[in-house]
């Protein structure tokens, strides 16, 4: 029987956590970075619509100006949205 080689077996596992690694930290280049590795790595790993659609969100940003405090207390709102939804996401995806 062969023994499971921790590191070797669980790549895809390492190439997950270092995207949601970079999504955590909000760091948009590494999250595209990691996340294009796993693709190139593991292109059929069930979570990567899911996790390409978080860093895909966390990219989009703002392309608007804030021109006062209704405006501002909207996009606050936006962005906190997205963030609880990334961060449930990626609590399911670590499960």
């Amino acid at each position: 029987m062969q023994q499971l080689d921790i590191f070797t077996d669980s790549r895809d596992v390492a190439l997950r956590d270092d995207v949601v690694e970079h999504l955590q930290r909000r760091d948009v280049a590494a999250a595209r970075t990691a996340l294009k590795q796993l693709q190139d790595e593991y292109a059929n790993d069930s979570a990567l619509p899911v996790i390409a659609q978080l860093v895909h969100e966390l990219g989009k940003g703002t392309a608007h100006s804030l021109a006062n405090h209704s405006d501002l207390k909207v996009a606050r709102t936006h962005i906190e949205l997205r963030a609880t939804l990334i961060k449930f996401t990626i609590s399911r995806l670590l499960k």
